[in-house]
């Protein structure tokens, strides 16, 4: 029988922690971690769909606009690197995988 209070205050998965080890804090800060990872997942969507939607942008003729475009690619695809550095390093301190996606 699982215990109610070991779980995500997020996503409502269960917590993979020990009973003798858990804490309200301890619940707290994995939800906080939850949703801090639910948020740069969410990020890196809104990411994607402007990424994508700047590949038709680019068969444009003017050629300033090109160069702008790619610029602005580049730079969303390192803001891209950076959010998923950040998912990962949240991923792999938390004890549970998120139920949210």
């Amino acid at each position: 029988m699982e215990n109610p209070a070991l779980t995500c205050n997020t996503c409502g998965k269960p917590l993979a922690i020990p009973a003798s080890a858990v804490s309200a804090a301890l619940i707290e800060e994995e939800s906080v971690r939850c949703d801090q990872l639910r948020e740069i997942a969410q990020q890196r969507q809104t990411l994607a769909a402007k990424m994508q939607s700047g590949i038709v942008g680019l068969l444009g003729g003017d050629t300033a606009d090109t160069v702008d475009m790619i610029a602005q690619r580049k730079s969303l695809a390192q803001l891209d690197a950076a959010l998923q550095g950040q998912a990962e390093d949240l991923a792999s301190a938390m004890s549970h995988a998120p139920d949210w996606r």
